[in-house]
């Protein structure tokens, strides 16, 4: 769920300090059964953290999480 999400990313950040962090919103392909709205989406995106859409039934959006979560690892300050 979103509050489990929340409560990892704040734990590794407390653990580790900042880390890059990718919203991967899973099962695409149902999204009339998301509990997730258009408000929780933006509420994640306004913190600046990238949200993407993902089915693991079609594989879509897969590649390019894997492709952000690269890219802002290689631009991390270490």
């Amino acid at each position: 769920t979103l509050d489990i999400a929340l409560r990892i990313q704040q734990s590794v950040t407390d653990e580790l300090g900042p880390v890059p962090f990718v919203v991967l919103v899973n099962k695409h392909d149902r999204q009339a059964e998301w509990e997730l709205t258009d408000q929780d989406l933006a509420e994640l995106a306004q913190r600046g953290w990238p949200v993407l859409m993902s089915s693991a039934k079609t594989g879509a959006g897969v590649e390019e999480a894997f492709d952000t979560l690269a890219r802002a690892l290689t631009q991390s300050p270490t």
